[in-house]
């Protein structure tokens, strides 16, 4: 089985996300924790695009799974420049999540700095708009900025 074919696989299998966007988009069980490890080791053995578009899967699913330091540590390891335009975005939102957590004003500047060029964001499902943009408001809400909260 391929590189590519086997994290499709493990993904494929972490369910569908909820109408709420959440950090349990994928799963709430302590599977979801070992597929983030599996998709996570997996990657590190990769030099190709595919290796960052699975680490940022792999963070997605260690924040879906409410462990926030194993979702910023794999972050660390994505070289941006690699990311398809959708991975770009969810990779973006994960910082922006971690910078509302983390009280990170410079994350969280990133984030909101990224957002203002993401035209692509009306192009994603519904519940990742939600997500995004809750997110986005929430930061703007953290940095007293209540007009553009909203």
């Amino acid at each position: 089985m391929s590189t590519a074919a086997l994290g499709l696989a493990l993904l494929s299998g972490c369910g569908s996300a909820p109408e709420t966007p959440s950090r349990g988009a994928y799963t709430t069980s302590k599977s979801g924790i070992q597929q983030a490890d599996t998709l996570r080791q997996q990657a590190l053995t990769l030099k190709t695009a595919e290796r960052d578009h699975l680490l940022v899967k792999a963070a997605d699913l260690y924040w879906s799974e409410d462990k926030p330091g194993q979702a910023a540590k794999t972050l660390d390891a994505v070289n941006s420049n690699n990311l398809s335009p959708a991975d770009l975005l969810l990779y973006l939102l994960l910082q922006g999540e971690i910078a509302l957590q983390t009280s990170s004003g410079e994350q969280a500047a990133r984030f909101l700095k990224a957002s203002q060029n993401a035209d692509s964001v009306a192009a994603q499902p519904v519940q990742f708009r939600l997500r995004w943009h809750q997110t986005r408001g929430q930061i703007f809400a953290q940095r007293g900025d209540l007009s553009r909260a909203i």
